[in-house]
């Protein structure tokens, strides 16, 4: 089974249809990723499908790079 850096990464280049290399952890997914409103309420709605894990809107608003979704996933945040 993938890790969930892996799961995260492919949920977040499937919704932006980028290559799961260009989502290092410290890319942002506006900035870097180039991702907008309805990205991010895409990417949110996938990852909380994808782990079955509602996500709460305080721990939206901190999603500001793949590392980020990647620690909410990984149990250390949020």
């Amino acid at each position: 089974m993938a890790s969930a850096a892996e799961r995260v990464v492919r949920v977040i280049a499937d919704r932006l249809a980028i290559e799961p290399e260009a989502c290092a952890r410290t890319a942002s997914l506006r900035g870097d990723l180039g991702a907008d409103d309805v990205d991010m309420v895409e990417i949110v709605a996938a990852l909380e499908e994808e782990f079955t894990r509602a996500l709460s809107e305080t721990a939206v608003e901190r999603l500001v790079t793949v590392g980020d979704a990647i620690a909410l996933f990984e149990g250390r945040d949020g």
